[in-house]
């Protein structure tokens, strides 16, 4: 693994982090990177064990010697991030297996030893539904393990904040969470409109999980916010008492994102924001004798097939009058799930043959599925 990982140290890299860790007891993710100290490029790690942060500096030498023995006793992947591509990792029968990864666009190598950004939620600032979710403390600090979830809602409230421009200012917002999982969005939503924006919203969860609907529930009884409601159930089905303004998603699992976006349309809502999350469906299936070439690997055929997944959502809600993109709302290091369909109804339609470019890969997505 040593001489796999040398050859990064002599390149302009932005951070280099280990995840999947072999064991829960153990450290769960580490996160190198060069950073000036009294004039000296040194490695900083920062390592995350039991919500708490610790952190090294040291020479390039013991950097590589640190990776390699973390690799080798506590951790199953490596993402190295340079300033213009992209590699990951895997450790399989203690060899290191590394590829390339996409990349979007060239990144900035900041050295400097203390750093800090700037959210529309700021560290330092006590969020009772961060507290509660477990994502702050009661003083507004964040658990360090908990940094990428709230760096990630931090740039979907971004997003977000430009889909209220779609809506009527004097209303009271209906706001869809759907497959909501532990409702992260709803409730950091509903902080931001009633403390940040003083806009009046009502929110609607919907998961399959009844454990999860019913930690949302306790959640929401706690805070004392009669404005956000949770339903069990399946979003294709499960029937909603009112229609949405804004319908929004984070990381709904294969299919489930689909549903997500024939729900937003069916109500007619001004905006939808969807994170998708794995794309399984057409992986299975996806198929063409023209890119044979390709799709015999097994993983360029998964993020050629999620691809296509996206784009035919895409397309499907232009279909349908919304005017569409599809934009990475968050850094890659942040989270590899970072792609967003954002869609603002304009009932403008821009009529898209999907159904001819299915055929010409073999596939059935549930985007196109009559229901």
């Amino acid at each position: 693994m040593k001489q796999q990982i040398i050859p990064f140290f002599s390149l302009p890299f932005v951070k280099i982090i280990l995840a999947h860790p072999i064991t829960s007891d153990g450290p769960q993710k580490c996160i190198l990177r060069p950073i000036l100290l009294k004039g000296q490029t040194v490695y900083q790690s920062e390592i995350f064990q039991n919500n708490q942060a610790f952190h090294k500096n040291m020479p390039a030498d013991e950097a590589i010697l640190y990776v390699e023995n973390l690799l080798t006793t506590h951790f199953k992947e490596i993402y190295i991030l340079l300033k213009q591509e992209n590699w990951q990792g895997t450790v399989k029968n203690n060899r290191l297996i590394l590829k390339k990864r996409p990349f979007t666009g060239e990144r900035h190598q900041n050295m400097n030893h203390n750093r800090s950004k700037k959210y529309l939620i700021e560290e330092g600032t006590p969020v009772p539904a961060l507290i509660e979710l477990g994502i702050m403390d009661k003083n507004g600090r964040i658990y360090p393990t908990q940094r990428d979830k709230f760096i990630q809602i931090n740039q979907f409230l971004n997003v977000f904040d430009q889909a209220l421009n779609t809506c009527n200012p004097h209303k009271e917002l209906i706001i869809w969470d759907l497959c909501c999982g532990k409702s992260y969005l709803t409730f950091i939503l509903d902080y931001f409109l009633s403390v940040l924006r003083h806009r009046t919203a009502r929110f609607i969860g919907v998961d399959l999980k009844p454990a999860v609907i019913q930690t949302c529930t306790q959640i929401r009884q706690k805070l004392k916010r009669d404005n956000l409601t949770f339903i069990c159930g399946n979003v294709q089905t499960v029937s909603l008492p009112q229609k949405a303004d804004i319908v929004v998603s984070l990381h709904a699992c294969d299919t489930a994102t689909a549903a997500v976006i024939k729900r937003g349309i069916q109500s007619g809502a001004s905006a939808i924001l969807a994170v998708p999350c794995c794309h399984k469906e057409v992986s299975k299936n996806i198929a063409s004798s023209e890119l044979d070439f390709m799709l015999g690997y097994g993983l360029l055929k998964e993020r050629f097939a999620a691809l296509v997944t996206d784009a035919l959502r895409a397309r499907f809600l232009e279909n349908n009058g919304y005017k569409t993109d599809v934009l990475e709302f968050v850094n890659f290091e942040n989270s590899p799930k970072n792609i967003m369909i954002r869609a603002f109804k304009t009932n403008q339609t821009i009529a898209h043959d999907l159904t001819k470019t299915a055929a010409r890969f073999h596939i059935h997505p549930t985007i196109l599925k009559n229901d």
